[in-house]
């Protein structure tokens, strides 16, 4: 009997013991908070300049985004003359702001192009074609460059074939290495075809 009340008390002390010990491997929020970890305080500052950059991005992308969809809600209401008004102040920010962007914005060109072939304005659409390509093609050839390094060489080939056909370009696993859309071959056809237009309508 003893024997057994000695086992039940040392159960109890250890259950006790092993309860208000502090867990070594354990922090708490405010540890956290308060902690000089070199990581923690890199995370932090990356996170900083992370949301900093996309508020810039933000700001940088807004007025784009207003004038398309203006320019999209006139197309539909049948405005043309106001859906070509906010295509061009869509171009005219572009310009403007062309170096600070991260992608190249087509939209407002390729519609202002084409209502400017329905009006048969081909000598506007002409113009408006080139501005897109003087901006588009120094874009493409960072983009090529940047495929063909990451690319093997088999692929290689390929993407060069594609960059002047303008076609997309698939890996073995069914994954893009080449979109099409980022080059101009289609934007060279287009302007092809407005200088046939033109031509025509001056004979």
């Amino acid at each position: 009997m003893e024997i057994i009340l000695v086992i039940i008390l040392f159960i109890i002390i250890f259950a006790v013991a092993i309860k208000s010990s502090p867990n070594k491997n354990t922090k708490t929020k405010s540890n956290i908070a308060n902690s000089n970890d070199p990581f923690l305080d890199y995370i932090k500052q990356k996170r900083t300049i992370q949301i900093k950059e996309n508020k810039e991005w933000e700001k940088l992308w807004s007025p784009i985004t207003k004038f398309n969809n203006d320019g999209i809600d006139s197309e539909k209401n049948n405005d043309l003359n106001k859906a070509i008004f906010c295509y061009q102040k869509c171009i005219s920010y572009i310009n403007e702001h062309y170096e600070r962007l991260n992608r190249f914005p087509s939209h407002a060109f390729d519609r202002l192009a084409i209502l400017y072939r329905k009006q048969k304005s081909y000598d506007k659409e002409i113009r408006i074609i080139e501005n897109h390509i003087k901006l588009k093609d120094p874009l493409h050839i960072k983009y090529l460059e940047k495929c063909l390094t990451n690319a093997n060489e088999n692929d290689k080939k390929r993407i060069y074939e594609a960059s002047i056909s303008g076609e997309n370009v698939k890996n073995h696993a069914g994954w893009i290495i080449y979109n099409k859309s980022f080059g101009i071959i289609t934007e060279k056809k287009r302007l092809e075809k407005a200088i046939q237009l033109y031509e025509r309508s001056k004979t």
